[in-house]
């Protein structure tokens, strides 16, 4: 399965393609079989650690992301030379969406750590280093100094920061989402 030139210039613009079908109804039926069978056993959905590098905790999580058609369309926009670095399971059980009071224990750590402490500070280096025409960039993540040569593949992290910041602008009004991104270290990134 190859992506389209129209749906790789989709995903260099906003990270996203969707929807894209590429299992078929009884291949996806079956891993959802898989899902419901282990919410059946413990009684309630994946919950706390085991959404996160889920590929190690569930096979079936880990035969999907290895399904040659799921590479093969990552392949299309990253490259031959692919690592998974980790997994996240969020399923949408039926009904209303969740409130953030009940998200925000799993998701705060993520947001802080992941995003506020790693990925923004890290993006908005390598933007500010690209926009100088530096060759290296230079950041501090959690006390430790990382230093990193500029090439090709950076200019994903600018695009993605872009759209970040974008996206925040119309949202910027809303004090609940100003909070949340202001705790988790977030905010002073996309502002």
């Amino acid at each position: 399965m190859v992506l389209s030139k129209n749906e790789i210039n989709a995903y260099q613009e906003s990270g996203l393609i969707f929807p894209k079908r590429i299992l078929s109804i009884d291949e996806a039926s079956g891993y959802l079989a898989e899902l419901e069978s282990y919410e059946s056993d413990t009684g309630g959905p994946v919950s706390g650690k085991w959404r996160y590098k889920s590929h190690l905790v569930f096979p079936w999580i880990n035969r999907l992301m290895r399904d040659p058609r799921m590479l093969a369309l990552a392949q299309s926009v990253l490259g031959e030379d692919l690592m998974v670095w980790t997994t996240h399971l969020y399923p949408k059980e039926a009904g209303d969406y969740e409130i953030w009071e009940s998200l925000a224990p799993t998701l705060m750590p993520i947001l802080k750590e992941e995003l506020g402490e790693i990925f923004l500070p890290w993006t908005s280096a390598v933007t500010e280093s690209m926009q100088k025409q530096e060759k290296e960039v230079c950041v501090m993540l959690k006390g430790k100094e990382f230093k990193h040569s500029l090439g090709g593949p950076q200019k994903y992290h600018v695009k993605s920061l872009a759209i970040l910041r974008k996206k925040y602008e119309s949202f910027k009004d809303n004090k609940t989402l100003t909070n949340i991104l202001s705790e988790a270290n977030c905010l002073k990134y996309l502002s």
